[in-house]
């Protein structure tokens, strides 16, 4: 039986703050799909995925790094839907056998503007639609709003006075580094410096700030941008990602060339980022008289300060925080994504190490005895003063002091809910 207009749009069972949000009923899939983007910018969703299945389409969010469903659909309602989003993005309605790609920009109540980038693959029932939430309204983010821990602060905003050279910002996919890199360029956009941005695709308009982007359909890649941009006479250039020899070659010249260089990388150590220009074949040389530092980040959600719960480990002088429930955080424990970083200054001894063909290995044993903190240590001082959970850290490392951790506070759950349950 297909849905009708003036049925109610089913749900599952689920006490979802985003289900409750949209629970009143919307007699067609263009009031759905407004209502949808609406409630999922409202509740700083990054992203929204409608799949199809075997009996029906789902509605699923993805929010602070979980993912939830939120709705599900009978078919012949998903397929309007989907047919709906398709045309909204300029994405042929007819042609289902091929991924496809789609953007557009939203307005939404009280002039909320917010950018959807859709992705559609082809399924065994159907289609899945992704779609990336850029919110405008959030505006750029500062330095100070990332996640650093003081003396983080103090080392990123030291490299960034650098007049040339290059600092890698690093991590897997979804890791923030767009952000990051945002958050850097806006402390840099004074008014006295030309900065221009080459990325794939551009996610935010950044005022004062030149931005070209990515046209693979042109052969036109980010060496191609790079190597013209650096003709416009810039002070600062950021590369949305160096995933290549030729990349990472006119990156590398441009920084020993009087340009500040912000790129990312996919690695998940900052000793990693290094060894991964490395294996396109660069001049080591030439990379560690142009290397400035490295960021490599991950993302974990941060603990509501007003109902986070302190627990003391028994027999034992370590703590940790857990999860409370409050309106400040509509129950949820967590207020936001923060930052989890490895900084990497390169020092003398570095510069050496790297020029040398030092191993990632031999390039960290070095950059902690000059003061670098890893990855796990940064995590286990935020356990510590009450940031993050260990089960949240357990989730983007393995560390086996981090894993002890989270498996008692695992234990600890389960034994108050058994509790609660007599």
């Amino acid at each position: 039986m297909e849905h009708q207009d003036d049925e109610p749009i089913q749900f599952i069972d689920t006490d979802e703050p985003l289900r409750d949000a949209i629970e009143p009923e919307l007699n067609s899939p263009e009031s759905f799909a407004r209502a949808l983007l609406e409630v999922a910018t409202n509740q700083k969703a990054s992203d929204v995925f409608i799949s199809d299945e075997q009996h029906s389409t789902v509605v699923r969010v993805r929010r602070m790094g979980r993912l939830k469903v939120v709705r599900r659909l009978q078919r012949s309602y998903g397929r309007r839907l989907l047919n709906h989003y398709r045309a909204l993005a300029g994405i042929d309605i007819a042609d289902l056998s091929r991924p496809a790609d789609g953007r557009v920009r939203f307005d939404l109540d009280n002039d909320h503007e917010v950018d959807v980038r859709f992705s559609v693959l082809p399924t065994a029932f159907g289609q899945d639609m992704a779609m990336r939430l850029f919110d405008h309204s959030i505006g750029l983010i500062k330095i100070d709003d990332i996640g650093f821990l003081d003396q983080e602060s103090k080392v990123v905003r030291r490299m960034l006075t650098s007049p040339s050279g290059l600092i890698l910002v690093a991590g897997s996919t979804g890791s923030g580094k767009t952000n990051s890199l945002y958050a850097f360029l806006n402390h840099l956009n004074n008014g006295q410096r030309k900065i221009h941005t080459l990325e794939e695709p551009i996610e935010y308009t950044l005022p004062g700030i030149l931005q070209s982007q990515v046209n693979a359909r042109a052969g036109c890649d980010f060496a191609d941008l790079l190597y013209g941009c650096m003709r416009q006479s810039p002070d600062v250039i950021m590369v949305g990602e160096i995933r290549d020899k030729r990349t990472a070659e006119t990156a590398i010249r441009a920084g020993m060339s009087g340009h500040l260089v912000l790129a990312t990388v996919h690695a998940q150590a900052a000793t990693t980022a290094v060894q991964n220009l490395l294996s396109f074949e660069v001049n080591r040389h030439f990379l560690s008289d142009a290397l400035i530092g490295v960021l490599n980040q991950t993302l974990v959600r941060q603990l509501c300060t007003e109902c986070r719960v302190r627990v003391d480990i028994p027999e034992s002088s370590q703590h940790y925080y857990s999860a409370g429930q409050c309106d400040q955080c509509g129950h949820e424990g967590f207020t936001q994504m923060t930052c989890l970083p490895e900084i990497l200054d390169v020092t003398k001894r570095l510069t050496t190490s790297i020029a040398q063909g030092d191993s990632a290995d031999e390039l960290e044993q070095i950059a902690i005895e000059d003061g670098m903190m890893t990855l796990a240590d940064a995590a286990l001082k935020r356990i510590e003063s009450g940031i993050i959970t260990p089960e949240d850290a357990a989730m983007v490392m393995s560390d086996h002091r981090i894993r002890e951790l989270a498996t008692h506070a695992i234990s600890a759950g389960e034994e108050c809910g058994q509790v609660s349950a007599a």
